[in-house]
């Protein structure tokens, strides 16, 4: 029997270690679970949810304590014995599930934790317990916790004392996918108002985690572009409409962008998860300051010639602010005016439809910090490959009172004696950094 001839709306009663429902719209639940929880009665556009529970992070806590070992997990009998109800009223007909994390802060605004923790498809009912199991260890998996690490968050171990941290386990009716993916309500790295859709045949597993590219469609209203195809044209026109009818569904009802997993089978269109957008590139769209912003590409074009990902752009914005924050201090410009100039250092480069742009309104104002802009101010331009003249407003800001010549040529001599005494300092230098290095 297919998902699609069963009645998945019946209810699963909850108790201790299960939710559905509203009783699952609680943040330690998780972004995952929440976001289906909120969506049992909105209007996705002719498309389903398929039916499911969620064990709590109290689960986790009572099964741990069994043990009280760091690296094994045994659920108490009350625990089996309403999982094991559960899933008979989920799956009366035997059907398969999938065993999903759904961790406080994964999936959210913030943070996505995308790819991270484990997921475990098409488990038998005997196999839940296990794949509940599994699911709670990658929680804790080193990838998790660096990742936590490097966002400021508390990195737990796995104890009764840090159950807190574990995640709440989604468990759902399996979808037997002729055709999945995921969709974008907006551009991810523009924030276009696009639906941006890749899909491939089968389970929507391998595109991702990124083992398969998948063929991908823009929509503009109702307008199907197929980008690119590699798998051979996956989706109808008729069908990318559907899913790009639901990804807008998703946004108008969360009010905010959305990245969404969804799924075909037996003809019937499924949504498996709804998040935010974490992801649409800084530097994207113009700042909301009130100044000028001019993008011009004619001198980076040389360095980033052609489509550039969001990765690689997400390194070269990072070195060219540090890069030129240590240049500034070089020169001999204070650390407090470099640290007023902050958001300007982190925005000198821009990612604009996949090509990279200098942002010439805070290329102007960061040169015009440093000694001796006034006098060298022409030569700047010529490397920067700017011949137009600048907007009112952004020649007002670099030639403020005080930018005299005179005084500008008194900046440029000390920063000339710096300079020297960094050469003079050089191969000391040279000794530590290279000791440093071995």
């Amino acid at each position: 029997m297919s998902l699609g001839e069963l009645d998945v709306g019946a209810a699963v009663q909850t108790g201790d270690y299960i939710a559905t429902g509203s009783a699952a719209q609680h943040p330690r639940f998780g972004g995952k679970v929440r976001a289906l929880a909120d969506l049992a009665d909105a209007d996705l556009a002719g498309a389903s949810i398929p039916a499911w529970f969620a064990l709590t992070p109290e689960a986790f806590a009572a099964s741990v304590q069994q043990t009280g070992a760091d690296d094994q997990v045994q659920m108490p009998q009350a625990l089996q014995t309403e999982l094991a109800r559960a899933i008979r009223q989920l799956c009366p007909d035997d059907a398969l599930l999938a065993v999903r994390s759904s961790a406080a802060g994964e999936d959210g605004v913030s943070h996505s934790f995308a790819g991270l923790l484990d997921s475990v498809l098409n488990v038998a009912a005997t196999g839940v317990e296990e794949a509940v199991a599994t699911v709670w260890r990658s929680a804790f998996s080193e990838r998790v916790l660096e990742y936590r690490r490097s966002r400021g968050m508390d990195s737990p171990d796995m104890d009764s004392s840090d159950a807190a941290a574990a995640p709440a386990v989604l468990i759902q009716r399996m979808v037997q996918a002729e055709m999945a993916g995921v969709a974008f309500s907006a551009d991810p790295v523009t924030g276009e108002n696009v639906v941006v859709i890749a899909a491939v045949p089968g389970l929507g597993e391998s595109l991702v985690n990124g083992e398969r590219d998948g063929d991908t469609y823009r929509v503009a209203g109702e307008v199907v572009t197929a980008v690119a195809t590699p798998e051979g044209d996956v989706l109808t026109p008729t069908q990318a409409l559907a899913v790009a009818r639901l990804a807008r569904a998703c946004e108008a009802h969360f009010s905010s962008p959305q990245d969404t997993e969804w799924a075909f089978e037996g003809g019937r269109l499924y949504l498996l998860q709804s998040r935010p957008i974490t992801t649409i590139a800084a530097g994207s769209q113009i700042p909301e300051t009130g100044e000028t912003v001019i993008w011009d590409n004619s001198n980076i074009i040389e360095s980033y010639s052609g489509m550039t990902t969001p990765l690689t752009y997400s390194f070269a914005q990072r070195a060219y602010g540090a890069v030129y924050r240590q240049f500034c201090l070089l020169l001999g410009v204070r650390a407090t005016k470099i640290a007023e100039h902050s958001a300007r250092f982190d925005g000198m480069i821009g990612l604009i439809r996949g090509r990279i742009y200098y942002n010439l309104s805070n290329w102007y104002r960061l040169l015009a910090l440093l000694p001796g802009f006034t006098l060298n101010r022409p030569l700047m331009e010529q490397m920067m490959g700017v011949n137009e003249a600048l907007p009112p407003d952004l020649e007002r800001d670099i030639s403020a009172p005080g930018a005299s010549r005179l005084q500008d040529s008194a900046d440029l001599a000390r920063a000339g004696v710096g300079l020297v005494g960094s050469l003079i300092r050089l191969p000391g230098m040279q000794r530590a950094f290279y000791a440093r290095l071995e």
